[in-house]
C-alpha cells in the first residue's frame, strides 16, 4: 500500500505543532520549582519587632521555607498539611502529561489513516480518540490550576502573630501556575484546530463522493 502525506492537511500539522508545545509547557509546569511564594519583610504595628524577614516558595512536590524570623507565618504541622491537599492536583498534572501525549500520537495515527485507508471507521474512531484524550489533557491542566489557585492560600494562610497581621497578601502566584494555564490553553487550542480539520476532512469526502454519484 502506498501512503502519500495528503493526510497531514495544515490544520493538522498545526495542531500537532500546538499539541506538542502543550505538551513540553505542561510538564515544565509540572516540574517547576515555584507555583507560590512570599519574599517580604515584615514591620509590626506596635514597633516591638521590624524587618523580620518571611521569604518562601512552593511547588507542586514541596514546600521551602527559606527564611520565617516571625516564626509564625507557617504553622509547626505545615508539612503535614502541604502534601494533602496537593495530591488531587499532583494526580491531575501526571496523567495530564499521558492523555496529552497520546492525544498526540492518536492525531499522527489519524492523518496517516485518513492517507492510507479507504475504511472511514478507522479515522474516525482514531480522531474521536485522540479529541477525547487531548480533552482530558486540558481539563485537567485547568482543573488542577484552578484548585491550586483556591487551595495554596488557605493552607498557607497563618492566623496573627501577637495580635498583629502578618503581611499574608504578600503570599502569591508564581511562575509555576501560570505556566500550568497556558498549557491547558494550548491543549485548547489544538482541540479548537483538529475540529476544524474534522469539518474540512468531512467537507472534502462530500466533495469526493459527489462527482462519483453525478456520473
Amino acid at each position: 500500500m502506498k501512503c502519500s502525506s495528503s493526510g497531514f492537511t495544515p490544520l493538522k500539522i498545526a495542531s500537532l505543532v500546538v499539541g506538542g508545545i502543550a505538551i513540553v509547557t505542561h510538564i515544565t509546569a509540572v516540574a517547576y520549582p515555584e507555583w507560590d511564594g512570599v519574599d517580604t519583610k515584615w514591620y509590626s504595628a506596635s514597633g516591638t519587632a521590624n524587618n523580620l524577614t518571611i521569604k518562601s516558595h512552593g511547588s507542586l512536590w514541596k514546600l521551602t521555607v527559606e527564611k520565617d524570623e516571625t516564626g509564625r507565618f507557617f504553622a509547626s504541622t505545615r508539612a503535614k498539611i502541604d502534601t494533602a491537599w496537593k495530591k488531587p492536583i499532583i494526580l491531575m498534572a501526571t496523567t495530564g502529561i499521558v492523555a496529552g501525549v497520546l492525544g498526540e500520537g492518536l492525531l499522527v495515527l489519524t492523518a496517516l489513516l485518513e492517507t492510507c485507508t479507504n475504511k472511514a471507521i478507522l479515522p474516525m474512531c482514531s480522531k474521536i480518540a485522540s479529541f477525547l484524550f487531548t480533552l482530558c489533557a486540558a481539563f485537567e491542566s485547568i482543573m488542577g490550576a484552578i484548585l491550586y489557585m483556591f487551595n495554596y492560600e488557605k493552607q498557607h494562610r497563618p492566623i496573627q502573630c501577637n495580635g498583629e497581621d502578618l503581611p499574608v497578601d504578600e503570599l502569591v502566584l508564581r511562575a509555576g501556575f501560570y505556566i500550568e494555564c497556558a498549557a491547558g490553553g494550548l491543549f485548547f487550542l489544538m482541540l479548537f484546530l483538529s475540529v476544524l480539520d474534522m469539518l474540512n476532512y468531512d467537507r472534502r469526502q462530500i466533495n469526493s463522493v459527489t462527482p462519483l454519484v453525478q456520473e
